[in-house]
């Protein structure tokens, strides 16, 4: 394979990874069952309702640093990334907006993404860009109670693209992402690392004032 073909893959690589850790979001949602027989299912807007509720606790900031390799030439580094999440839609979806520095660059790329459910297929989906010029829509589902597992499938460059990824929640604070990425034949993508959330500033509370006699 030629160097600039190698070089356009892993910078395709590099910047598709901020989504798989995005995704975090989905680790508290699970696709609600359907009724079977006469009885009446529940409406669309208080299903994804139900979803989305499940996903309160990380409305905030959060933020870490993840380790990245790329092979088949293993090359490691240190990628800080930032995450801001709020609600949107009334409630019915989440907003999330991202940074990525590798660490010992000056680039920074930013993200914006929606996560919404889709009641007709019972999954979750992740669309993304980000300011690479670049789109992406991950879909996922539960392994377990506190495991879920997201793919997305794609072509970058004529180049086919899949990603892999397990999101583990440790604790309300801490969630651990395992990635895996393949780029067409032989270049491939492992970024591991935890996520923690960023403390709210202490509230500045005024002392009472006290009455005049």
């Amino acid at each position: 394979m030629k160097k600039s073909t190698k070089k356009y893959m892993k910078t395709q690589i590099k910047n598709i990874v901020i989504y798989s850790l995005t995704l975090f979001v989905l680790c508290l949602s699970g696709s609600a069952s359907a009724q079977a027989g006469k009885k009446a299912a529940p409406s669309s807007s208080s299903t994804v309702n139900e979803e989305i509720k499940k996903m309160d606790f990380l409305v905030g900031k959060w933020e870490g640093t993840l380790k990245s390799e790329t092979g088949p030439v293993v090359v490691t580094k240190s990628v800080k990334v930032t995450y801001e999440v709020s609600k949107i839609m009334k409630g019915t979806a989440l907003k999330v907006v991202a940074t990525r520095q590798t660490v010992g660059e000056s680039k920074v790329i930013e993200e914006t993404g929606i996560i919404g459910f889709d009641t007709a297929s019972k999954e979750l989906h992740f669309f993304a860009l980000n300011t690479v010029n670049e789109t992406f829509d991950f879909k996922g589902k539960w392994t377990n109670m506190k495991s879920m597992n997201f793919t997305y499938e794609g072509k970058r460059g004529g180049q086919k693209l899949l990603v892999n990824f397990s999101l583990i929640k440790k604790s309300q604070d801490e969630l651990e992402l395992k990635n895996y990425a393949t780029f067409g034949e032989d270049l491939l993508i492992t970024t591991e690392g935890f996520l923690s959330r960023k403390a709210a500033p202490a509230a500045d509370v005024q002392p009472p004032v006290k009455k005049s006699k």
